[in-house]
């Protein structure tokens, strides 16, 4: 019985979760045609890097955001994204998982003599000689 339970609230959740993509996705496909059909008005007047007054050269993005164009060169690390909503992704990102614990253990198994890497594997996270470490 509490299996069922347990069923029927992962399924509910799943139900929630895919009408809420399916809002997301609808509201996407209506900004989607408002960007094809209607004009853009660039209403920002200070730059979101140094906060001064925008003046010519500039460079406006769809999300709204503009920049003096030194500004933007100075910090983007791309032409194409927006350097404030590029970072804000990148907060938001996942960190990448860590290696599996038993990479470790497999390195052991496949040297000959464990004794010879001494600290090596003691090091995570780092590279050397060609060699990745765990």
């Amino acid at each position: 019985m509490n299996v069922l339970k347990t069923e029927n609230d992962v399924i509910t959740r799943e139900q929630e979760l895919a009408a809420k993509y399916k809002a997301e996705s609808e509201n996407m496909k209506a900004q989607i045609q408002n960007l094809q059909n209607e004009p853009i008005t660039f209403q920002s007047s200070r730059c979101a890097i140094c906060s001064k007054s925008l003046e010519l050269p500039t460079v406006h993005f769809f999300c709204q955001h503009s920049f003096h164009q030194d500004c933007f060169q100075g910090y983007s690390e791309s032409e194409r994204e927006c350097t404030m909503c590029e970072a804000a992704r990148r907060r938001q990102a996942p960190p990448p998982p860590p290696p599996p614990a038993d990479a470790l253990h497999q390195r052991l198994a496949r040297e000959r003599d464990p004794c010879r890497l001494g600290f090596e594997l003691v090091i995570l996270g780092q590279q050397s000689s060609g060699v990745t470490k765990l």
